[in-house]
């Protein structure tokens, strides 16, 4: 199968997300179930579950593709405000997680829930898409605190936009790299640097840097030297996963995972570009997990506890995860179209 560079544009970023959400589903999975699906002794079993237990840099790869399909977007409409072109990512974000929001608590309600969970303002920084602000961080889900870090970032970016322009980029890149060291030492809205936004800023400005300048259509094709740093990336990789610690990545002031990160996600552009989009079969439901992703990531970490729990007297551990996983993307697409559909009544 081969694809021109228009379509291919269209179909990796699709792919690099469909693998990113697979990657933090089943790690999700295997972290709050670490005996029942990392007790072999196997080495091939465990080598898998180590590799599944970083799935936390999965975040970092959302992040670098957020930072390239913004900047994607801006190079091609530069005229218009900045206003509505953030009102438009920012409330392409909202619908979808109020009615996840809304179904949690719900479900909460009826089965029952910790009372500080229920709390009101938590409840309130969470409706605000505040709650990454705040000590309630992971109150309601654990996984939710993205939603907030998703929004800095979308508020920073016109000020990194405008860096970008009056700025070398590899200048711009060392002002990140600063700002993650810097969080490091310096408490940001009572968060750790792991979830800081400034933690995350040289994934973004990566991202951003790939669109202008080292890839504008993510299109796979390294030079000596990029080919050098993806290699030296993935044997960090390796020491990370071989430290059975993420952990790991904590090393040289917080610089090391966006490294990492940067180099495992252009060795992913390789890989769908060179091999999986060649791969009709895995093309196609791959790319729509990775449509979907978003709708997945909201709803499949409350699911997995009560989904784990039921079904693990009937079916074995590797079948558990598997169907689980399956199921991700009918949900993932229900829940799209039907939140579609009531907006356009709506708005309407």
């Amino acid at each position: 199968m081969t694809m021109d560079s228009g379509k291919r544009y269209l179909v990796v970023p699709d792919l690099l997300k469909g693998l990113v959400i697979l990657w933090i589903v089943m790690f999700h999975v295997y972290k709050d179930f670490p005996d029942v699906f990392c007790s072999s002794l196997h080495w091939l079993t465990n080598l898998q579950c180590r590799i599944i237990m970083h799935g936390a840099l999965g975040v970092d790869i959302f992040i670098i593709l957020s930072g390239y399909l913004l900047a994607t977007s801006r190079l091609r409409n530069p005229q218009v405000h900045w206003f509505s072109f953030l009102r438009k990512r920012i409330w392409r974000i909202f619908p979808l997680y109020w009615f996840a929001l809304a179904a949690i608590l719900t479900l909460e309600t009826v089965i029952g829930s910790s009372e500080e969970s229920l709390n009101l303002p938590s409840v309130l920084y969470h409706l605000a898409g505040l709650h990454g602000f705040t000590s309630y961080i992971f109150d309601l889900q654990g996984a939710w605190w993205f939603v907030t870090l998703i929004l800095q970032l979308y508020l920073l970016f016109p000020v990194i936009w405008y860096l970008s322009e009056k700025l070398p980029l590899y200048v711009l890149l060392i002002l990140a790299a600063c700002c993650t060291v810097s969080a490091r030492f310096i408490p940001f809205a009572n968060l750790d640097g792991n979830y800081s936004v400034f933690a995350f800023l040289p994934d973004f400005v990566f991202g951003l840097v790939m669109a202008r300048k080292l890839s504008p259509n993510l299109q796979c094709s390294f030079s000596f030297t990029g080919g050098l740093y993806c290699i030296v990336a993935m044997i960090a990789l390796i020491i990370g996963i071989y430290n059975d610690s993420v952990m790991v990545f904590k090393y040289g002031w917080g610089l090391f995972r966006p490294f990492v990160s940067s180099g495992l996600f252009l060795t992913l552009c390789c890989l769908c570009h060179h091999g999986i989009i060649r791969i009709p079969a895995v093309t196609y439901p791959l790319s729509k997990y990775g449509r979907h992703s978003y709708a997945i990531y909201l709803f499949h970490r409350p699911l997995i506890y009560k989904w784990v729990t039921l079904s693990l007297p009937v079916l074995p551990p590797v079948l558990v995860s598997f169907v689980f996983v399956a199921a991700m993307l009918p949900m993932g697409m229900l829940i799209e179209v039907g939140e579609s559909r009531l907006l356009k009544r709506f708005n309407n």
